[in-house]
């Protein structure tokens, strides 16, 4: 679909959809929905920590990136946004994914309003199953904070019609990057950001008041100061999905032996989040 009118068809994947009959799943992607709804506008507009990780992925992928883009829990398009307005590309066509179908409606509108009027595919689904994409149709993967991190459980359908295969931990981590390996193009560049190992959440929630005082965005230091406790207590599910290794939070060499793995070499890496979070930038050899 070409986006000349600011609209696209959200597709459900049918892998996705049968695993929302998991329950692990269920309970997951209910959190993560609920996230999305009261903490992600206030994170995605005024937290400067959060925003700073968005901008380091961006920047580190700028010189590496090619065109068709899959933009792996896209939420409303502001990263994908963000790599047109850097790039000054208006890409052929992008992907994007999300198991929210509700944040999912947002993507045309945050696309069209930097430029993008060419072909846009958005798809429900999540980084804990195969993929409907087929074999290397991308040229670039991105993945904000979360996508890639949150596979630390992947189903993977039968050929018989019986119950899935279920993968845990590393090798749901495994499972999935070998997927992004199969939609990449040769050469293709997978760019991705995580939070680390153990993350402070009193210290993003810190510098996100202290980044506000600083530039002087008073409205947003309000918000902030209403909503911080809200915010932080809504995204302490992060942290407990990471203990139980729902989610993957590794330290960079740690994240380069999975990928060296997966097929995958290492190219660049950041800390940014208030230093609780990583961007990698990999190419498929």
């Amino acid at each position: 679909m070409n986006l000349n009118n600011g609209q696209a068809t959200v597709n459900l994947d049918p892998y996705f959809k049968e695993t929302l009959e998991d329950e692990v799943v269920k309970n997951f992607l209910s959190k993560f929905k609920r996230w999305n709804k009261i903490a992600y506008p206030i994170m995605n507009d005024k937290s400067n920590p959060y925003i700073s990780m968005q901008d380091s992925l961006v920047e580190l992928v700028n010189p590496y990136v090619r065109e068709a883009i899959l933009d792996d829990g896209c939420g409303d398009g502001t990263l994908t946004a963000k790599l047109i307005q850097k790039t000054g590309k208006s890409f052929n066509f992008i992907v994007g994914t999300d198991p929210d179908p509700d944040i999912l409606q947002n993507v045309p509108t945050t696309l069209t309003e930097v430029g993008f009027h060419n072909k846009l595919a958005l798809i429900r689904t999540s980084s804990m199953t195969p993929s409907i994409l087929p074999n290397q149709s991308v040229g670039t993967i991105i993945s904000g904070l979360g996508g890639v991190a949150y596979s630390g459980r992947f189903l993977e359908p039968t050929s018989n019609g019986s119950e899935s295969h279920i993968f845990t931990g590393k090798d749901a981590l495994t499972k999935c990057l070998k997927e992004r390996y199969r939609i990449l193009q040769p050469s293709g560049i997978l760019a991705f950001s995580s939070l680390v190992p153990e993350p402070d959440f009193k210290t993003i929630r810190k510098e996100t008041i202290l980044s506000a005082l600083r530039k002087r965005e008073f409205e947003n230091l309000i918000e902030l100061l209403l909503n911080a406790n809200r915010v932080e207590k809504i995204s302490s599910f992060f942290k407990k999905y990471a203990q139980s290794k729902l989610a993957q939070y590794l330290k960079i060499d740690e994240w380069e032996k999975v990928l060296n793995k997966t097929g995958f070499e290492l190219l660049d890496t950041d800390k940014a989040y208030a230093d609780q979070g990583v961007v990698l930038v990999a190419r498929k050899r």
